[in-house]
């Protein structure tokens, strides 16, 4: 078994302390391959490998399969909270954790006088966001690209999305309102912009702007 294991380089993952390979808060992209080398590595500190202690009944291989099965990610949002994305959508989930920061912007944190963010308004704009995910993902097999989730200076979150071929910015606002701005543009011929409500069914609205109409 330790012929096994033996391969993996622990200068090729740069993680040493990871807990778990396929926990979502990992800075950095975290791909499958990767995921795996660390299964790996997990397995090798509970096997004793490099510590020298007996080898326990547990192998690299079930870390594996446990990780090739799983198919959703979840992200804790709140303490009361959390939600599910697609395995597909991990570098998404890791701007969503890397976005978290937000809930800790208090009063005036900016020195102009700029409100904190709701609990409750940082919810509704992940689960737009995840839900736009997730339904381009089932309707179109696109992933889409990562948008920088950001304080807006009215208490809402903004959206964007900067891109060689377009620009995206959507506006979520402050709860309870839930009616969010938009402006998408192809640097084409292109440009949208408008109104609509954060809980539409059909998540399509910005297609054009991929040519995905």
């Amino acid at each position: 078994m330790a012929e096994l294991i033996s391969f993996v380089s622990y200068k090729e993952y740069p993680r040493k302390d990871i807990p778990y390979a396929a926990d979502p808060t990992i800075k950095g992209k975290l791909d499958f391959t990767n995921a795996m080398q660390a299964a790996m590595q997990r397995s090798e500190h509970v096997l004793g490998h490099r510590h020298g202690f007996k080898y326990r009944s547990h192998s690299y291989l079930e870390e594996y399969e446990a990780l090739r099965r799983q198919k959703k990610i979840t992200v804790k949002i709140t303490k009361t909270y959390s939600i599910e994305l697609s395995l597909k959508l991990i570098d998404l989930s890791q701007e969503i954790e890397n976005s978290k920061y937000i809930l800790k912007l208090k009063e005036n944190w900016d020195d102009n006088g700029t409100q904190g963010y709701k609990e409750a308004t940082f919810i509704q704009t992940i689960e737009f966001l995840v839900k736009y995910a997730e339904w381009i993902l089932k309707e179109k097999a696109i992933i889409i690209d990562v948008p920088f989730i950001q304080p807006s200076t009215d208490g809402g979150i903004d959206l964007y999305w900067k891109k060689d071929k377009y620009d995206l910015l959507v506006s979520i606002p402050a709860h309870p309102n839930r009616i969010a701005k938009f402006y998408g543009d192809d640097k084409g011929d292109i440009k949208i912009n408008g109104e609509f409500p954060i809980n539409l069914d059909n998540q399509g609205i910005f297609l054009c702007l991929l040519n995905l109409k």
